[in-house]
């Protein structure tokens, strides 16, 4: 007759002991744990390699970009016109021709063209306007100015060829030569003399030839500008990097 045996407490605490209650990754394997702490190893768990995807697109080395931040990120570097390592950045160093960087600060970019070469600056946030001429040339031609008098009742004066004719009024007319009276005379009988009362008086200045107007409105003496930053339009700083690597 077969003997049973039973499970005794030594066996138990055994078995409770090397269950395992933990496991990592270590590397490629599966690490088990167990209760007392002893490691098991399990094997690699790592699949079979499969087939390779499509190349990823990448930032082109020397792309320069507005990040908003203050410190460049991974693989840029600012462009505040400092010197880096060649060897730590040798591709940028080679697609600049050196190993200074280009210093964008307080300055914008624009495209290039076949007189503005890449690299090349221009412009200032303060400039100063330099001295010059705005000229002109115009011509007025030959013209009339006519004219009209309303009525005329008040007293006052016709000029004659050497002496002034001053009416005032019946009966007397004033004799006036350069601002002083050198006679009166009754107007009594004087039919010659028709516009002692109210009237108006009319004519022209006569014909103008034409004249050449030319000239400048003078010298515009060179100033800066009131305050520093005032040919700015309205910006946003921002922080400008360029791809150091490939």
């Amino acid at each position: 007759m077969a003997e049973v045996t039973g499970f005794t407490s030594a066996r138990m605490l055994i078995i409770e002991n090397t269950t395992v209650v933990d496991g990592e990754i270590q590397g490629d394997n599966l690490i088990l744990i167990t209760r007392e702490g002893t490691q098991i190893d399990a094997g690699s768990v790592r699949g079979p390699i499969g087939p390779v995807g499509p190349k990823g697109i990448s930032v082109p080395l020397g792309t320069i970009i507005d990040f908003y931040g203050t410190t460049a990120p991974a693989e840029y570097l600012e462009c505040n016109g400092g010197a880096f390592d060649p060897l730590v950045f040798p591709d940028l160093n080679a697609h600049l021709s050196g190993n200074t960087l280009p210093d964008l600060r307080d300055m914008g970019t624009i495209s290039r063209t076949a007189t503005f070469a890449v690299g090349q600056t221009k412009g200032s946030a303060n400039a100063t306007v330099p001295e010059h001429q705005h000229s002109s040339s115009l011509a007025a031609p030959a013209h009339q100015h006519p004219f009209t008098s309303g009525p005329e009742s008040a007293r006052h004066i016709h000029h004659g060829n050497a002496e002034n004719y001053w009416m005032d009024g019946p009966p007397n007319m004033r004799i006036v030569n350069n601002g002083t009276q050198v006679g009166i005379n009754s107007l009594a009988g004087v039919t010659t003399l028709q516009n002692e009362t109210t009237h108006t008086h009319s004519g022209n200045t006569g014909n103008q030839t034409a004249t050449a107007l030319s000239g400048s409105i003078g010298n515009v003496l060179g100033a800066a500008v009131a305050a520093a930053g005032a040919n700015y339009h309205p910006v946003m700083a921002v922080l400008k990097c360029i791809k150091a690597t490939l």
